[in-house]
Formats: C-alpha cells, sequence, structure tokens
C-alpha cells in the first residue's frame, strides 16, 4: 500500500513502498505450486497421448517392448535388467518401466502398463520442456505450445507414441531444451541434472549433444546441470565399444533420398494426414515442404535480430541437430524403402513413413516459435517510435501468423490416429489360453505370445500360475 504525505504539513511528498516478498516466501510458494502443479499438468499430457491412440494399440505391445524389456524384467527383476545394452546401447527408463509393470501388474494388464508407462513419462517430458524452454521462450503461451508438441505431433503415433521402446526419441528432444536451461538454485540444477541424466542413458544419440553441453558447462554452475547428461554419454559410449552393434548389410541410401527422406518425414506429415502423405508427395508436394522451409528461414532471418544469445544459439542447435539425427538415423540404419528418390510415381503412393522424423520434425516446429517469439518480443522491446507503426504491424502479423500455423499443424491431426499396432494382436485375450497351458503342463516353465511386427514374448508360467 502506497502511503502519501500531504504537502500542508509542511514535508515534501514522500512514497512508502510495500517491503519485498521475502525470498524464502517465493521459493516456498514456487516450491508448492510446483509439487502440485507438475504432477498435475503432466497426467493431463499423458491422459491426451493416451486418447490419441486407438483402443487396440493400448492393449498390443510393440517390438522390443515384449521380447527385450518385458522378458527382461521377468527374469532379473525391477533392476536386474535395467543396464543391460541391447544392439550396442542403454535403454534405462523402457527398462525401468517394463520393471515396474512386471512386479506390480497381473500379466493380462501388462500391455496396458506398457502403454500407460509410456504415456505417463511423455507427460513428464513435455512439462520439462516447459519449465526448461524459459530461458529461451518470453511467452508462456509459446512455451506451453512448445511443450505440446511432444504429445501433438502428427507423426508421434504411428509408432512412438506409448511404446516404451520409441521413449528415447522424446527423451532426445527433452534434452535438448533441458541443456539451453539455466536453473535458479542448485537444488533444481541437481534435479534437471538426474533428469537428464534418465534421458541419456536411455538415447545414445545424446552423443550429438556434447557441443551443446559443453557451451553449457561454461556457463555459472552449468557443470552441476551438465554432469548428469555427460555421465549418460559417457555409459553409451562405452557400452557401444564394449559391446558394439552389429553393422547392417543394406546398401546405403543416395544423398538425394536422404535429403527427399528428410522432407518426407519431417515436414510434410505436419501438413497432411499420415494416409495422404503418398499422393501428396507423389503430386509434387516436395515442392510444398520446401516453400514450407523457405518461410521458415525468412521467419528466423526476420526474426534474428530481436533475438539474443540464448535464442540463436537454441535455433542454430536445433537446425544443425535436426539435420544430424535424420541423417545419421538413416545412414545407421538403411533400407531400400528409405531409397526415396529411387522409387516410381506408384511406390511414391504408398511410401513408407519412419520414426526417424519425429525428432527432426519436433525441432523444427521450436525453431518457428523462437521466431514468433522472437518477433511478438519486438513489440514490447521497442518503442513504436523506433519503428513505423506499419512495421510493427507486420511483424506483429508474423510472429502470430507463425504460432498460430504451429497450433493448427499440431491439432488437426489429433484423432483420428493410425499406428503400427492398431490391429493388434490384443495381448490380454492371449492370456486365458496361455494360463491353461501352464496349467496343464506343471512342468512347463515358459509359453510364447505374439506381439506386433511377428515378434513372440517368452513369458515364464510362474506369472500365469500367480
Amino acid at each position: 500500500m502506497t502511503v502519501l504525505v500531504p504537502r500542508s504539513i509542511g514535508l515534501p511528498a514522500r512514497r512508502r513502498e510495500n517491503p519485498p516478498e521475502a525470498p524464502q516466501r517465493r521459493l516456498r510458494r514456487r516450491t508448492v505450486l510446483c509439487l502440485l502443479g507438475f504432477p498435475a499438468a503432466a497426467l493431463c499430457a499423458a491422459v491426451l497421448v493416451w486418447f490419441r491412440l486407438p483402443p487396440m494399440a493400448h492393449d498390443t505391445v510393440w517390438a522390443e517392448d515384449g521380447r527385450l524389456f518385458l522378458f527382461g524384467a521377468e527374469q532379473h527383476g525391477l533392476f536386474g535388467a535395467t543396464f543391460v545394452p541391447y544392439a550396442g546401447y542403454l535403454q534405462f527408463v523402457p527398462r525401468l518401466i517394463a520393471g515396474a509393470v512386471v512386479q506390480w501388474l497381473p500379466t493380462a494388464d501388462w500391455a496396458l502398463g506398457m502403454t500407460a508407462g509410456a504415456c505417463l513419462v511423455t507427460g513428464v517430458i513435455a512439462c520439462v520442456v516447459f519449465v526448461a524452454s524459459r530461458d529461451v521462450l518470453t511467452s508462456r503461451t509459446l512455451r506451453v505450445i512448445l511443450a505440446s508438441v511432444v504429445v501433438l505431433l502428427p507423426l508421434g503415433p504411428r509408432d512412438v507414441l506409448g511404446t516404451p521402446t520409441n521413449l528415447h526419441s522424446l527423451l532426445m528432444w527433452m534434452l535438448f531444451w533441458l541443456l539451453l536451461f539455466t536453473p535458479r538454485t542448485r537444488r533444481g540444477a541437481a534435479a534437471m541434472s538426474l533428469i537428464g541424466l534418465a534421458a541419456a542413458l536411455s538415447e545414445i544419440q545424446a552423443v550429438f549433444l556434447l557441443p551443446l553441453m559443453i557451451l553449457t558447462a561454461r556457463r555459472r554452475d552449468g557443470w552441476m546441470l551438465v554432469s548428469g547428461p555427460a555421465v549418460g554419454v559417457a555409459a553409451q559410449l562405452v557400452v557401444t565399444l564394449l559391446a558394439p552393434r552389429s553393422l547392417p548389410s543394406a546398401t546405403q541410401d543416395s544423398p538425394l533420398s536422404i535429403a527427399e527422406g528428410y522432407l518426407i518425414n519431417a515436414v510434410v506429415p505436419d501438413l497432411v494426414p499420415q494416409s495422404q502423405v503418398g499422393p501428396f508427395v507423389a503430386s509434387g508436394g516436395l515442392i510444398v515442404a520446401i516453400v514450407i522451409l523457405a518461410l521458415l528461414a525468412g521467419s528466423v532471418a526476420v526474426a534474428w535480430r530481436s533475438t539474443g544469445p540464448r535464442q540463436r544459439l537454441a535455433i542454430v542447435g536445433a537446425a544443425a541437430l535436426s539435420v544430424v539425427v535424420w541423417t545419421a538415423s538413416v545412414i545407421d540404419n538403411p533400407a531400400r524403402f528409405y531409397d526415396y528418390a529411387a522409387l516410381s510415381h506408384g511406390q511414391l503412393l504408398h511410401l513408407w513413413l519412419t520414426r526417424y522424423g519425429v525428432v527432426p520434425g519436433m525441432l523444427l516446429i521450436g525453431i518457428a516459435l523462437i521466431a514468433g517469439d522472437a518477433l511478438l518480443r519486438r513489440l514490447s522491446d521497442h518503442p513504436a517510435r523506433r519503428h513505423p507503426l506499419s512495421s510493427n504491424r507486420l511483424r506483429l502479423a508474423l510472429g502470430a501468423a507463425t504460432a498460430a500455423c504451429v497450433v493448427v499443424c499440431l491439432t488437426a491431426n489429433y484423432v483420428p490416429t493410425w499406428t503400427r499396432r492398431s490391429s493388434g494382436p490384443s495381448w490380454s485375450q492371449q492370456i486365458p489360453a496361455a494360463q491353461d497351458a501352464c496349467s496343464d503342463a506343471p512342468d512347463l516353465r515358459t509359453v510364447i505370445l505374439n506381439e506386433t511386427l511377428g515378434w513372440h514374448v517368452p513369458v515364464l508360467c510362474g506369472y500365469l500360475r500367480e
């Protein structure tokens, strides 16, 4: 409350300002809000992911989720298989989810548990991105949009959302933003460092973030934030040296195919539904994708002078990482259906989309939001007398249009979605027959259940007889 002393008593008017809020009280209030708001927001994001997936996908086990992670948890318990390498790298978070599912849920609910666990982790990732992006984006609205990218990306449900196996892609996205974050307290730095450790222990491509880690470590107390991710990357490198991945025998795709594949998987799925990507590309849609990238580059160029060092680092880092992640993924996993430049018109109509476009696509959207934020912020940072009103309006329109385009791309394809688990097989429907087999043969140790890709999951009868 401001008290004015009237001049009539002979004293100059003075302002008595309210005492500033005690730092401890502000910190306590922020901690309470975080403890209450973070889990609630993560749960809401997880629910949104859950409802993006068709019901059959909830009850279907995907790829390594069953044959590798669930079976490993059956054999070794909750933590026993956590650091067992696979194909030259570690998968910490997926193995942790599988261990919890096997230990705490009935066998019939294992598929639902794996899906729910992946959705919950995705919700946590969204919240971490919202917090970590505060030093890059000034608008809370745009930070919410950025956080929702991991939930709403159109290509996400195909074989990433709801599958612990492919959580590593979303963790890679989160880790990028985490390394751009400046914690206010050492406790916050330690918490983010542990989150970064879990992410790096689940994604070997975190090695591509080493330059960003070095830059972050040079900031004040940055070493604490970087220590967790750095330990995770070091562990991944040790594992891949001791137990290297077998090299693929397929021939490498041409540079033109890699470039076209980037457009097809990172850009086009944000513009049209999955079922229409093939016809869109076959009818010359790559030109539209190139135009979209050119418009994005133009927005970045206009906004560049309004960005600070952190925003410029984020833009350059996201652009480089987007290309590197896509290129490295395709080179390390060559296949004839990635040779897009060699496909005929008829083959383009039914071309193959891959999860390797998820992280590059999210990074492009992040660049668009940074540019939009810079354009909108310029209006408040610079008075109108320095810039013509028409110029301000142009920047405002460009920034608002950029953010609006991102929102439309993210929400237009929320549902219905198609996943590679949409056709099953249902996990729970196989359990009664498996229980009967174990009951009829007391000496039987395991039964085999079906999952996606024609793979099979050994299930110990000890879990089915409980």
